[in-house]
């Protein structure tokens, strides 16, 4: 199972992402390694979206390997503002 979450970025966060970072990506995957992706301030989707081209990215890239989205957090949020948050779980079927 692959485990994505998208969480708010705080300075003591291991990703090491910059201030300029809004929030990190957090992938799991189905070894128990961990990767992170810092998610910067100006990508947000009312600016440019660069973000959510981001988070496509990681999705297709587990999704090409043969994983299916099986699950979400009930408290996933994307807005069209400023606000990416949630986790998503993926496995095969």
């Amino acid at each position: 199972m692959y485990i994505v979450t998208i969480s708010d970025f705080v300075p003591d966060h291991p990703a090491g992402c910059s201030f300029t970072d809004y929030e990190v990506m957090t992938t799991i995957d189905p070894q128990g390694n961990i990767a992170y992706d810092c998610l910067p301030q100006g990508g947000k989707t009312i600016y440019n979206g660069n973000n959510i081209v981001l988070i496509n990215q990681k999705f297709n890239s587990i999704l090409s390997q043969g994983y299916k989205l099986v699950s979400t957090d009930s408290n996933n949020k994307i807005t069209g503002g400023d606000e990416i948050i949630g986790a998503w779980y993926f496995a095969i079927p």
